[in-house]
């Protein structure tokens, strides 16, 4: 997930929270999101819409999408809660390396 929010002024906190979603990256043809459900339809609409670019859809568990919600959109002076998530690296037997493939 992001060190800090991806194209803000574009997307509201409002609306990611709703749809269980973060972006992740932003160049100038594309938007990375991670989403919980990468088939609801009204997520990538809504994001392509917003964004006014192509949208690729990342999965990601409830947990961690709602984690990165309140670390990344807190309020101004609001703290997130302490991550009780496990973080994967590469030594995790959870973590996958190597490139993603899509089909």
């Amino acid at each position: 997930m992001p060190g800090e929010p991806v194209a803000a002024d574009r997307i509201s906190a409002y609306f990611l929270r709703e749809r269980r979603a973060v972006p992740v990256a932003l160049d100038d043809e594309t938007l990375t999101v991670a989403v919980v459900d990468p088939f609801d339809a009204t997520v990538v609409d809504g994001l392509r819409l917003a964004a006014r670019r192509r949208v690729a859809v990342e999965v990601a568990t409830a947990s961690d999408i709602e984690e990165a919600l309140a670390r990344l959109y807190a309020a101004p002076g609001q703290r997130p809660a302490p991550s009780t998530a496990t973080p994967l690296n590469s030594t995790s037997p959870n973590c996958v390396s190597g490139p993603a493939t899509r089909r």
